[in-house]
């Protein structure tokens, strides 16, 4: 019996010196891994989409179409435009290099005066450090008190933390030539659709060169080895907010009505969805009117929002060539000369010569006096007529060897 009680001890004890060192590698295991979570990226898994070869043909191919317009902005001060575009776009060995150029120019009185300076950007970014997730399209800023002829969109590019920076050289602003490291890029293009359309090939691009498809979470090495602390009662996120989720679980449990709803006036923050879908909800699982109400009642209203006087955002008239100005109102507008007439030709002294009249109609429901200016014989005349409502008449304009010119209808009363 000493024996067995020996040979078990015995065997306890070389278990225990055996299996040490096998815990000291986890240990040390689990510690390099959070170590090294710190600074290395898993590598994605691509997903089934256009090769690196397409998406190279695509962006060569479209970019410099999607990304040329002329927009025209009218302010207090006169109209201005901008002609962008971009002259050049290519995806080579994972580098996307793109120029962008644009040119300003000024309407002053109805001149086009255009700047003589062209202002360009060369931009080379690295695909492999482009931050995937921050890849986003957003509308052209349009300044206060102006109004565009149209609008144009932005698609950024930023590079990831801790990366090799994007390089973008500079022509034609102030300060003259310029080259830099920037975190971001933007590329301007006509349509919303297109800049979708561009944004998902660079998310493509990018992820086939090697760029993380989802943001990089660091873990601290500590916190493998630290438990956290549980939340305080006062960031207890049960507490923190009431939505409409926490009432139908409150439903749920069996609670009463009258529980539910002081738990719905009690709570610090409320955020419901009171919409007609989010009120369908709320009855499809099971909650009573009664509890619908209180949550109508206790949901602040936001005060109505104060809209900014100003011009619109847009207009597409700005680019629509003048209209000329209207002849200014002689009183006239209902009376139709209609032409010259030959009257009367004549014999003996008046040989060789003819008498001639203007028609002329009034279209106005009253009679009107019409006054007429010509040139017969090589002198001006002029001369005022009585023209009836709804008539026509000729009136005379004289005799002569040939017919008067410049016939015209002055003024009308």
């Amino acid at each position: 019996m000493c024996f067995k009680k020996l040979l078990v001890a015995t065997l306890a004890v070389c278990s225990a010196i055996c299996m040490a060192p096998q815990t000291l590698n986890a240990q040390q295991t689990m510690n390099n891994d959070a170590q090294a979570s710190q600074t290395v990226a898993t590598v994605p898994q691509i997903s089934p989409g256009p090769s690196m070869k397409e998406t190279e043909i695509l962006i060569k191919r479209e970019l410099k179409v999607i990304g040329s317009d002329h927009i025209l902005t009218r302010s207090s001060v006169g109209i201005w435009g901008d002609k962008y575009s971009i002259e050049d776009a290519a995806l080579s060995d994972c580098r996307l290099t793109m120029r962008q150029v644009s040119q300003h120019e000024m309407q002053l009185n109805g001149i086009v005066h255009t700047a003589p300076n062209v202002q360009s950007n060369t931009s080379i970014v690295p695909m492999k450090d482009v931050n995937v997730s921050r890849i986003n399209v957003t509308e052209a800023y349009v300044a206060p008190n102006t109004t565009n002829s149209k609008a144009s969109y932005m698609v950024y590019l930023s590079a990831l933390p801790g990366r090799d920076l994007f390089l973008d050289e500079s022509i034609g602003y102030a300060g003259g030539p310029a080259k830099r490291s920037v975190p971001s890029i933007r590329v301007r293009v006509r349509d919303q659709t297109e800049a979708n359309q561009l944004a998902d090939a660079f998310r493509r691009a990018a992820v086939l060169c090697g760029a993380p498809d989802r943001p990089i979470n660091v873990v601290p090495a500590e916190s493998t080895q630290k438990p956290q602390s549980p939340p305080s009662k006062s960031e207890s996120p049960a507490t923190s907010m009431m939505t409409n989720n926490e009432v139908i679980q409150l439903v749920t449990a069996s609670l009463s009505e009258q529980v539910i709803i002081t738990s719905i006036r009690q709570a610090p923050t409320k955020t419901f969805d009171l919409s007609p879908t989010g009120l369908l909800a709320l009855k499809k699982a099971g909650v009573t009117d009664a509890v619908i109400l209180v949550m109508q009642n206790d949901t602040p209203v936001p005060p109505p929002a104060i809209e900014a006087k100003g011009p619109p955002k847009y207009d597409a008239t700005i680019a629509e060539p003048p209209k000329p100005a209207p002849a200014p109102d002689n009183g006239c507008s209902d009376i139709d000369y209609l032409g010259v007439i030959q009257a009367v030709t004549g014999g003996g002294m008046m040989a060789g010569s003819n008498a001639y009249g203007g028609r002329v109609r009034n279209r106005a429901p009253y009679t009107k006096e019409v006054d007429f200016a010509w040139v017969m014989n090589g002198r001006a005349e002029t001369g005022t007529f009585r023209v009836p409502a709804g008539q026509f008449i000729d009136v005379n304009l004289g005799v002569g060897s040939g017919p008067p010119t410049n016939v015209r209808v002055v003024t009308c009363r």
